[in-house]
């Protein structure tokens, strides 16, 4: 390592000198990020519990769940997409620092994923929404949608409803398992108790769980899921008296609330989340909805409405919105998404059979 004038010219050091240097940098590194790993510790003591989920929908039910002065932070922010969204530096630090975590799983937050690996607390409890399921949760759905399908299509006359390349609709592709539980009140509903049991862990663990902790959870954990239920239960009359029961959707979200409660996904436009619509996923919106009389397409504000537009020139259908993430209103999310369903498929009754379903206190 040479000098000039007093300072230092790393650029000519010595390969020995260099490592040398490297390793004291990491070294450092290494010193600092622990430090503030015990700061960050002890100040656990005194700060409101950190709850960081990863998705807007997810928010609702950590808030609903834990103490008045939780902090709840989300990483995707208002108007993006999980789906090949980048988070800030700033989103991801509050994730790490959380004392529990919400996520999905299936793939979804690799991101996320990726950082909570890279940053470990031992005192940071993680809830990963697709591990509290069981297999048939998580692909269920698809035999049911196999069923509606054979029972639909396969025992009928195919002759007019061919697609241009030849092949007949009972020879779809499911694909992987579609990631979206949050939008299935009946695995919410399983998400609720597994929620609760981290939070109740995090609480204890910060001193801050007695007697009327305890009974405020308990109220708590039964009043969201009513809640729930009460959703599932307006999904059940809302979606029963359907003019139509086939949907074209911009992406492959919503083959769970299909299966649920009886609807057919005939196609979506933008089949694979990573790339933009193409010809092939058009020609083929247009080819079932023209084949299945569907009445509309319906988008989500997350992506660009374009390719639906061009759709909806070429076949005479109304374009509806299906929120998938919402603002972190679960309830409200899933209101507007049945309302939106049962405008566009033509709902034989009013909207008051829905509220009806309704709790008095919801």
């Amino acid at each position: 390592m040479k000098t000039d004038g007093g300072t230092t010219r790393l650029g000519s050091a010595s390969p020995q000198a260099a490592a040398l240097c490297l390793a004291l940098l990491s070294l450092l590194a290494s010193l600092t990020l622990s430090g503030c790993d015990r700061a960050d510790r002890a100040s656990r003591a005194e700060g409101p519990l950190r709850i960081g989920v990863t998705i807007p929908p997810l928010k609702e039910f950590a808030r609903a769940l834990a103490p008045d002065d939780t902090e709840v932070s989300v990483l995707l922010p208002p108007g993006a997409s999980p789906h090949g969204h980048e988070p800030t530096p700033g989103s991801i630090a509050r994730l790490v620092r959380s004392d529990v975590v919400v996520m999905v799983g299936l793939g979804l937050e690799t991101r996320a994923h990726a950082a909570l690996n890279k940053h470990p607390r031992p005192w940071r409890r993680l809830v990963t929404f697709a591990e509290v399921l069981d297999h048939d949760d998580l692909v269920g759905y698809q035999e049911a949608i196999k069923e509606s399908e054979s029972a639909h299509d396969c025992g009928h006359d195919h002759s007019s409803h061919k697609h241009s390349d030849g092949h007949d609709h009972c020879e779809h592709d499911h694909g992987p398992v579609d990631q979206h539980l949050w939008l299935d009140p009946i695995l919410v509903e399983r998400l609720i108790p597994a929620l609760r049991r981290e939070i109740e862990a995090a609480l204890v663990e910060l001193n801050r769980f007695d007697d009327d902790a305890r009974a405020r959870l308990d109220e708590a954990e039964h009043n969201l899921i009513d809640q729930v239920r009460s959703i599932h239960r307006e999904y059940e009359i809302g979606l029963a008296d359907l003019k139509h029961r086939t949907i074209v959707t911009h992406h492959d979200a919503y083959s769970r609330i299909a299966a649920r409660y009886g609807l057919r996904v005939a196609a979506v436009i933008r089949p694979i989340d990573s790339v933009e619509t193409t010809p092939g996923a058009v020609r083929n919106a247009v080819d079932s909805i023209r084949a299945y009389e569907v009445p509309a397409i319906f988008i989500e504000p997350q992506f660009s409405a374009g390719a639906a537009g061009r759709i909806a020139e070429h076949t005479g259908v109304r374009v509806l919105t299906l929120d998938p993430l919402g603002d972190g209103d679960w309830q409200a999310m899933m209101r507007r998404n049945l309302e939106s369903l049962r405008d566009g498929l033509g709902a034989e009754a009013s909207g008051s059979s829905v509220a009806a379903s309704r709790h008095p206190e919801d």
